[in-house]
């Protein structure tokens, strides 16, 4: 209406908002949701999927459209987004509002409205236009997904009785995540970017699947359901499907256990009626190899990493495992940065006297990494498909990592200890290296006096810590 002109008072405004409040509430709450429909040898067409689409918006909405008008919107929305189909969905259901004479808008009541007809969605798709080019989409990872549910209250009522049997086809609980992160909403507080990517504007509405381009294809099938669920089932039950991800991670039967009661224990903070999470869920060991599956996790600890402040935020008790998945050599660089206590990484790197372990470092530090970047799509570059294979992995840098954990073992730390042993090239040359660093850092120390008596020895002591700042530990290894 901005981009209109018209003579509507402001009543004649509210009258149209409470119109349209009893209208077409529903589309008026769609989220910056990417979705991309394709289609393969073997799956729909992109039309035939913009069509499900479509008809599922239109399903609560009072509409005189026919098969062959949706099929035709379908068709003229080629290249649309789902946000895209969404926003034309919105601004189609203003269509009947818009029509009614401005005069008569004080007596016209809701029931009185016209329903929605083509030519609503004709005038929309000519005023909304596709937001992301196929270039664009592609920059965002990608899920590709089978819905074998046709909404949130089948699969609802599918996966309870799922649970209950302890026997969850993954293609359901996937489905789940899918339509029940579309409801999870939240308010961007400032510009979200990774790699040049816009994820999301500052003060849009995101979800978990705004992170991702989806691809989608529909296969439904035919599930034992249950009737003993209600919609508040929804956010255990997805703590649950979750879950399974760092509890089939867990090798130790001990830990295992241990995680399994911990999920629980969340699980039950939100619903007393919860169903135990046992080590039982070892029979979706296959699960932990699912890209579909991993993505949906990824995204939806990536998501509440970024809203830590979310009621549905204790989620991440499953998912925190895909953060920096398979970048133990890069997480053991900060870990023996904060055990010397060193803030610069040249402090570290010029104690580094062998090839190997330089080399490995160079291919760790290289440019246009988010490394330093909390919000990045970089932590979950495994679990999104970003990379084949990690090169911040242990595997990927056996000889840093080894140098780093006997660093720490020498230092009695008991991560270090329990460190995994995976390189035995030039080992004594390495326990040499790390022996001359573990000594010097066990000989020097960086403690100060944190309070004084009055400003005059605060004085003094600022003078001596001065001092101090200019030790080279490398001096006294060198001359002693």
């Amino acid at each position: 209406m901005a981009k209109e002109r018209h003579s509507l008072t402001v009543s004649d405004l509210e009258k149209i908002a409470s119109l349209s409040a009893g209208y077409s509430g529903a589309d008026l709450r769609y989220s910056n949701v990417r979705e991309e429909h394709y289609c393969n040898h073997n799956s729909f067409c992109p039309a035939q999927a913009r069509l499900q689409l479509v008809t599922r918006l239109m399903a609560k909405e009072r509409h005189s459209l026919t098969v062959s008008d949706l099929e035709k919107i379908a068709s003229l929305s080629a290249g649309y987004s789902g946000a895209d189909l969404r926003n034309v969905c919105a601004e189609a259901s203003l269509g009947p509002i818009r029509s009614i004479d401005a005069a008569l808008i004080e007596r016209v009541r809701a029931d009185d409205v016209r329903p929605l007809e083509m030519r609503d969605f004709e005038g929309a798709l000519g005023r909304v236009r596709s937001s992301v080019s196929p270039a664009d989409l592609e920059r965002y990872p990608v899920l590709s997904i089978t819905l074998t549910i046709n909404n949130l209250k089948e699969a609802r009522e599918c996966l309870k009785k799922a649970i209950t049997d302890q026997n969850i086809p993954l293609d359901l609980a996937a489905s789940f995540l899918y339509y029940y992160f579309e409801t999870i909403v939240c308010q961007n507080t400032e510009t979200w970017k990774s790699y040049g990517v816009d994820i999301a504007p500052k003060d849009a509405n995101v979800t978990p699947l705004s992170l991702l381009t989806v691809r989608q294809v529909q296969n439904i099938l035919e599930y034992p359901k249950t009737e003993q669920v209600r919609q508040t089932d929804d956010p255990w039950m997805a703590i649950y499907v979750l879950g399974i991800y760092r509890c089939v991670r867990a090798k130790a039967a001990d830990y295992k256990s241990q995680i399994a009661q911990r999920i629980t224990t969340q699980m039950k903070s939100v619903s007393a009626a919860a169903t135990d999470m046992t080590e039982a869920v070892s029979i979706y060991q296959s699960w932990e190899n699912n890209r579909t599956y991993c993505t949906l996790v990824a995204a939806a600890d990536m998501f509440f990493h970024r809203f830590p402040n979310h009621h549905l935020s204790n989620m991440r008790i499953g998912t925190t495992g895909s953060r920096y998945k398979d970048c133990a050599a890069l997480m053991s660089l900060g870990y023996i940065m904060d055990l010397l206590g060193l803030d610069n990484l040249s402090d570290l790197f010029e104690w580094v006297f062998l090839n190997k372990i330089g080399d490995e470092i160079d291919s760790m530090m290289k440019e246009n990494e988010e490394l330093c970047d909390q919000y990045s799509y970089f932590p979950y570059q495994v679990d999104l498909g970003l990379v084949n294979k990690s090169k911040y992995s242990a595997a990927a840098n056996p000889h840093f990592f080894e140098f780093i954990h006997l660093i720490g073992c020498l230092l009695r730390s008991q991560r270090s200890m329990n460190a995994r042993h995976i390189c035995d090239s030039q080992s004594m040359d390495m326990l040499q290296n790390s022996a001359c660093v573990a000594y010097v850092y066990s000989h020097t120390f960086k403690v100060t006096k944190v309070y004084a008596k009055d400003e005059e020895e605060l004085k003094a002591l600022q003078a001596v810590e001065e001092e101090l700042s200019d030790y080279d530990p490398w001096h006294e290894l060198t001359n002693a």
